[in-house]
């Protein structure tokens, strides 16, 4: 497989997509117009391809996924989704999210611009690379103009 052109959106879902009022009115799998739109401004404004970070892409069937996105107002079909990276052993907790990064961007050989959009701070090691919402707002304006900055800054994904 060809490594992608052009910046890369790693998106998360809850705290990113959603928020916390959002989601006591709404339900847990449901989409915030408002943040929805600010992802829409990021991928405008940058050319970015969208690859879904998000748990949602261990319990969602993809195509659903990705239908749901576009039925919430999402511009962008996503590309791809990282990948599920097993437990090393009985008590470690989760795999951290920055691992699956990684172990998508050496499985795609990609070494371009990319942020990624999520609540949870397991960002190891691109944690330079995040822009972290807050899960009681979701996707923000600040946070989206964070995003369109740090991807436009950064001609390459390496980490300085």
């Amino acid at each position: 497989m060809s490594p992608p052109e052009g910046p890369i959106l790693f998106l998360d879902f809850d705290g990113v997509l959603n928020h916390d009022q959002w989601v006591r009115v709404h339900g847990e799998f449901s989409f915030c117009p408002p943040n929805v739109a600010w992802v829409n401004v990021i991928v405008e404004q940058t050319g970015a391809q969208i690859v879904i970070s998000s748990d949602w892409r261990l319990h969602v069937h993809w195509d659903r996924l990705c239908h749901r996105l576009m039925d919430a107002g999402l511009a962008v079909r996503p590309v791809d989704r990282t990948p599920l990276i097993p437990l090393e052993g009985p008590l470690e907790p989760r795999i951290p999210r920055g691992r699956e990064i990684e172990a998508w961007r050496q499985t795609r050989r990609y070494d371009g611009s990319f942020v990624i959009l999520d609540d949870r701070g397991d960002l190891e090691p691109h944690l330079d690379r995040l822009v972290q919402t807050d899960y009681e707002l979701g996707l923000t304006e600040a946070d989206a103009q964070r995003a369109i900055k740090m991807m436009q800054s950064s001609p390459s994904g390496a980490n300085p």
